[in-house]
């Protein structure tokens, strides 16, 4: 299978894209929780905001919620588009605002971005993370670690994410209720991360 390179190689369509993305962002377009129109009029996600764009500078009319297009239409693999729906909904308001026009910007045009979500997810998973959740943590960012110079079964990715699944309910389960702006500064982390990854890509 041919390797997907970001923006599949294209300079202008990465320009076209965010300059777009930037108008949706000082229009105030970019909300959560949507994938398209709201009160007749565009206004979408992270995800959305991309595709959107994508229709209007290309001349499209394609679906604004299938993540699997970041594929086809950008070169990007579709866990990241998946990572940065999920950042966005989890940063207050504010931040999440500007995250898809960083999220583009930072990606340079014509690399192999594959590496970069198992550098985020190792990242994120030795993150200042309690004891109870520790060796499952380790487990998954070990494997993440063997997976960039050797092959990794399917099943062994689900063994260690179930683990790691288990232990992370128990760590919620026993959450202080006033975390939420915790968690919203732990997705600005997340998103910062990120973006420090595509970048370097």
């Amino acid at each position: 299978m041919k390797k997907l390179l970001s923006f599949h190689s294209d300079e202008q369509l990465k320009t076209d894209l965010i300059e777009e993305i930037k108008r949706h962002e000082l229009a105030d377009q970019i909300v959560q929780g949507h994938y398209g129109k709201e009160n007749g009029k565009w206004k979408g996600c992270a995800v959305g905001c991309s595709i959107h764009s994508y229709n209007l500078v290309r001349g499209k009319n394609l679906a604004t919620s299938v993540h699997a297009l970041y594929e086809s239409k950008f070169g990007i693999p579709r866990i990241l588009a998946r990572l940065e729906d999920r950042i966005f909904e989890g940063m207050n308001i504010e931040d999440a605002k500007g995250y898809p026009y960083r999220f583009m910007s930072a990606i340079p045009v014509g690399k192999d971005l594959d590496p970069v979500w198992k550098k985020f997810f190792i990242y994120i998973l030795t993150d200042k993370e309690n004891d109870q959740t520790r060796k499952a943590i380790q487990d998954v960012s070990d494997l993440l670690n063997t997976s960039l110079i050797s092959k990794v079964t399917p099943e062994q990715f689900r063994a260690v994410a179930s683990a790691a699944r288990s232990a992370r309910s128990a760590y919620a389960a026993a959450a202080d209720d006033d975390a939420a702006d915790a968690r919203s500064k732990s997705f600005k982390r997340m998103a910062d991360k990120l973006v420090e990854l595509l970048a370097a890509a």
